[in-house]
């Protein structure tokens, strides 16, 4: 499970009664110690380069608009149900 966005002071929901029985292992990531940091942001940003020149890491695009329909793309957005990321052409 990812949790994104916990910088809202909005309480994150969990269903405890779902993952509990899952026994799982919660580990935490914090961005800020790669990005504040420049020989590990380095790092990661070289590990991303090479991912993408080589085609091991391809991003996954969803769906893609053109800008004459940001309106539409926006409401697909709200929905929240995809997977991946929504491009906007210009």
């Amino acid at each position: 499970m990812f949790v994104y966005g916990a910088l809202a002071d909005d309480v994150t929901p969990l269903p405890l009664l779902d993952v509990i029985p899952r026994e799982p292992i919660i580990r935490g990531y914090n961005l800020f110690a790669t990005t504040t940091n420049p020989e590990r942001q380095a790092a990661a940003v070289g590990f991303i380069s090479a991912g993408l020149t080589s085609g091991q890491l391809k991003p996954r695009i969803a769906r893609t608009f053109t800008f004459d329909n940001i309106i539409e793309a926006h409401r697909y957005l709200e929905k929240n149900e995809h997977i991946g990321r929504i491009v906007v052409t210009v």
